[in-house]
This record gives C-alpha cells, structure tokens and sequence, in this order.
C-alpha cells in the first residue's frame, strides 16, 4: 500500500484535473448561453420599448447589463468560468494558469460561440 502522502497527492492531483476541466466545460457552456442570449437583446429592447413607451437604446443598455449580472453567478457555478477568451491571454501574460490550460479554455469558448450562435440560428 503507498504511503498516506502519495495518495493524498494523487486525490489532490485528481481533484485539480476535475477542477479544470468543469472550468473548460463550464467555459464552452457559459459562452454558448451568451452568445444565444445577446442575439435576442436587439429584439427584446425593441419589444419592451413598444410596450413600454422607453427609449430603445435605454433598454438595449439595460437588457444587456441585466444579461451580464446573470452571467456572474452562472460563471461562478462553474469555478471561475469566462466567455471571453481575452481574459485568457492576459492570464497567460500574467503567469496565472498553464499556456495548455488557457489555451484549452479558449478553444472552448470558440466551440461555445460556434455552438451558440448556430444554436441561435437554428431557432430564428
């Protein structure tokens, strides 16, 4: 039987590997939910402002920063993770996380927008 250190290292090792891969998942879905919502904000602003007599510039604004704070916590469900693959680049220039990872991540959050936007055409 290995010492007790060798197998916490491995269930340590194990753990991290789920987490980031919840983390690219988690970035292609999350991607995907926001690139098939924005397609509607147009729609949704020019709706509400027929019914509600406001600007529709106005609502476009706060129909897309309503999205944004819905995207916070759904990011956060998944650990940490982002539909914007810049923040990817500058984690790799700052050092934070491995080039394979962040690069990984960005691949999903492009199969995300593929996904999302196919997804949007689909149903228009």
């Amino acid at each position: 039987m290995p010492p007790k250190s060798a197998v916490a290292r491995k269930r340590r090792r194990e753990r991290e590997e789920l987490k980031q891969l919840l983390l690219v998942g988690g970035d292609a879905l999350v991607t995907a939910i926001w690139v098939l919502l924005s397609c509607t904000f147009a729609e949704a602003a020019e709706a509400l402002s027929e019914i509600s007599g406001i600007g529709e510039f106005a609502l476009a604004v706060a129909v897309t920063v309503i999205g944004l704070l819905m995207m916070g916590p759904m990011c956060d469900m998944f650990g940490g993770a982002l539909f914007n693959p810049v923040h990817n680049a500058a984690f790799v220039c700052a050092g934070k996380g491995t080039l394979t990872l962040n690069s990984l991540r960005m691949v999903a959050q492009i199969l995300g927008a593929l996904a999302g936007s196919y997804t949007a055409v689909l149903i228009t």
